[in-house]
């Protein structure tokens, strides 16, 4: 089974498009795992609450600031067990 990371930052649509999508030929073998969102009050989380998966909330205040967390991210990835 593949894992999808979602990035939101707002209403989540694409969010619930792809938890839509999930177990459909368009994703037969995918499952989301973590949702991260850079606004503490994005409704994208709360349309994820149906599945069990890890949210977060990164506050993010500057570009350097977000450059390192996505390198951080990639990182944790590539490196993760699959």
């Amino acid at each position: 089974m593949k894992r999808i990371v979602v990035l939101i930052s707002s209403s989540g649509t694409n969010l619930q498009a792809l938890i839509n999508a999930l177990n459909t030929p368009r994703l037969p073998s995918f499952q989301i795992t973590l949702v991260l969102s850079n606004r503490k009050a994005a409704y994208g989380p709360t349309r994820a609450t149906p599945i069990p998966l890890l949210q977060m909330h990164i506050h993010i205040n500057n570009t350097q600031h977000s450059i390192r967390i996505s390198v951080l991210l990639l990182l944790l990835l590539l490196h993760s067990p699959s």
